[in-house]
């Protein structure tokens, strides 16, 4: 603990803290910092306690939010959490879809138990679910489609778009809309290619009409993330998944 048997206030360098009971703040405030947070630079994250010491950072550009990310990749919890959202995905994939052209085009809401794992695992592992959640449910059901991994690659793209936006990070309404813009510009233009290079038509063709899909669900799909992260992620916190990263009053702020 952050006291010293003589009651002076301060750490010996031979004394072990204790993770239960010292406080990242109050050492900072003493001028020590634990062993386990010293590589983590204050400049570039705050410390939230809540069973674990997990940082919430301003900006991924940063060398400690990478290590985090790291971090969260070979922990076991983030492997057990990322193992459930692909079965979630798996299972969402066979409710029906939204109908949101009038030929007939459809859309899953796989991208929640996505953006979710992603704020969880962050954008190390987000990558890895990306590829082994898109192939194992093409593997489970491919439709009687042959398997091209241009598909993946879109898959893990957008799922390290949500990483970037989401994990361990304050979660407000202007990064939800950016996240899931970004992801659908990478549906319109990757997806156009991968449909045209296994179709044969022009990527004009194929454009267009992933485009007007695209931007159709984009409103809708922006709010039904946001009602679903704000109905998820306080209990995620209490659990001590994630850290606090909501504003005042546990909701998400606009901005």
């Amino acid at each position: 603990m952050c006291s010293s048997a003589g009651g002076t206030g301060s750490c010996p360098p031979d004394e072990r803290f204790d993770r239960s009971t010292c406080s990242a703040s109050r050492c900072r405030r003493l001028g020590v910092v634990p062993p386990f947070v010293r590589h983590i630079r204050f400049t570039d994250c705050q410390i939230q306690r809540g069973g674990l010491f997990m940082p919430i950072f301003n900006t991924p550009f940063s060398k400690a939010y990478w290590k985090e990310s790291l971090k969260s990749f070979r922990s076991l919890r983030g492997m057990v959490f990322a193992a459930l959202m692909v079965a979630v995905c798996v299972a969402v994939s066979y409710l029906p879809g939204i109908p949101v052209t009038p030929g007939g085009r459809t859309i899953s809401l796989t991208f929640i138990p996505r953006a979710l794992c992603s704020l969880v695992y962050g954008p190390v592992g987000a990558l890895v679910f990306g590829a082994a959640e898109d192939t194992l449910s093409f593997l489970i059901d491919s439709g009687g489609y042959p398997y091209f991994p241009g598909y993946a690659l879109t898959t893990m793209l957008g799922c390290f778009t949500y990483a970037l936006f989401f994990y361990r990070t304050r979660i407000t309404v202007t990064k939800i809309f950016l996240a899931k813009l970004l992801t659908n510009i990478q549906n319109v233009i990757l997806g156009s290619l991968w449909a045209s290079m296994m179709g044969g038509k022009a990527y004009l063709f194929y454009f267009w009409d992933s485009a007007i899909k695209n931007l159709v669900t984009l409103p809708g799909f922006t709010v039904i993330l946001f009602v679903a992260l704000q109905a998820l992620v306080p209990i995620m916190q209490k659990m001590n998944i994630i850290p606090n990263q909501l504003g005042g009053g546990n909701r998400i702020s606009w901005i």
